[in-house]
């Protein structure tokens, strides 16, 4: 195998980890309410693995990093008890693994998803403010984004 096999297949298996533990968040955060520490140490981790293997493979590796900065407007939404903790946490290390870019484009998604389900309790008419788990639907809109990039273009 050359190097650059190797490396195409440690991405895609680092891709496959950040798609099983956005699975344990959801049914953790569904089943629970709570989003595990552990699930985001351990998506931070498969975020620093990434980045190292784009820096020694020569690709542009930075904007990974800088994807942690969409965290930011997220802790005023937890500071108002507009989310929780967990979730915040959640997309912050998403827009790690991700790149500012991909992040950019979960969080469009969950945008949608999120006035979907609002939509979706208006009409349904509900009288008081139910708690709705987010991870479900980060989750989801950070699996499209993964699924997206490798979809070929030309």
């Amino acid at each position: 195998m050359n190097q650059e096999t190797l490396f195409l297949l440690g991405g895609v298996l680092l891709d496959a980890l950040f798609l099983c533990l956005l699975a344990w968040a959801s049914i953790s955060d569904v089943w629970k309410r709570i989003i595990p520490n552990i699930v985001v140490l351990l998506i931070l981790l498969a975020a620093i693995c990434k980045t190292v293997l784009l820096a020694t493979s020569g690709s542009v590796w930075w904007i990974y990093p800088v994807g942690l900065l969409l965290i930011i407007p997220f802790v005023a939404f937890w500071n108002r008890s507009w989310m929780g903790a967990g979730d915040s946490k959640l997309i912050g290390v998403c827009g790690f693994y991700l790149n500012v870019y991909g992040g950019l484009i979960m969080l469009a998604i969950f945008a949608g998803w999120l006035l979907i389900s609002m939509a979706f309790m208006y009409f349904r008419q509900v009288d008081h403010r139910p708690r709705v788990p987010l991870a479900p639907l980060i989750s989801l809109s950070a699996a499209i984004t993964v699924l997206i990039y490798y979809i070929p273009y030309s």
